[in-house]
């Protein structure tokens, strides 16, 4: 897929190839490789370095954001760095979550916790809209570390099954750059081997009817 010429807050976008190639995502298409916007929230980021960084994203292809309210300034970075936002943009936030006063994440999954963080992400992403909502679960704990042969490049997972999605946070310029490049990287017939070996049954392709 190639964009086409649009004007973001960045300035015109010129066309760039998808990286990593195309799936759908709240049916539309979308570059496999996203961006995954957790990170800017870190202290080590800086604000000027946040911006940076999410226009670098946009300019290299990226049209699909992952981010969250309880991210904590990291919607407002989005708004600030991307709005007027591309018309071909995919914002996927996530809900079932909160701060407490000490900025500890904490469970909020009550049905009137979880639309008031939908309107909280509206307001601070200043849209109307949403291209996808997820829901945390808190019902099993999280941070799943991979370890040994699970630990998986970003060139492998794409090549492991066509429709995969990758949203790869980070807060340097150059390891965005790093994961961008994985999208050109074809592997050898040996390296898909291995990934057939380590996922048997898990098939490359979306079968057909």
């Amino acid at each position: 897929m190639t964009a086409a010429n649009q004007q973001t807050a960045s300035g015109p976008r010129a066309p760039v190839s998808a990286p990593g190639g195309t799936a759908t995502l709240a049916g539309r298409p979308v570059a496999r490789i996203g961006f995954g916007a957790m990170q800017l929230e870190r202290p080590r980021a800086g604000r000027d370095t946040a911006l940076a960084i999410l226009r670098q994203a946009v300019r290299g292809g990226v049209n699909h954001i992952d981010t969250a309210h309880f991210y904590g300034e990291a919607n407002g970075l989005i708004r600030d760095a991307l709005a007027p936002y591309p018309g071909d943009l995919v914002l996927a936030t996530k809900v079932g979550a909160d701060r407490d006063a000490g900025g500890k994440l904490i469970p909020a999954q009550r049905p009137h916790e979880l639309r008031a963080q939908v309107d909280a992400n509206l307001a601070a992403l200043g849209v109307e809209r949403v291209g996808v909502v997820n829901l945390r679960r808190v019902d099993a704990p999280p941070g799943i570390v991979a370890a040994g042969e699970q630990r998986v490049d970003l060139d492998d997972q794409l090549a492991s099954y066509d429709k995969t999605l990758l949203i790869p946070g980070t807060s340097s310029a150059a390891h965005l750059a790093e994961n961008l490049a994985a999208g050109d990287v074809t592997l050898p017939e040996s390296a898909i081997a291995t990934l057939d070996h380590l996922a048997p049954g898990v098939p490359r392709k979306e079968s057909q009817p």
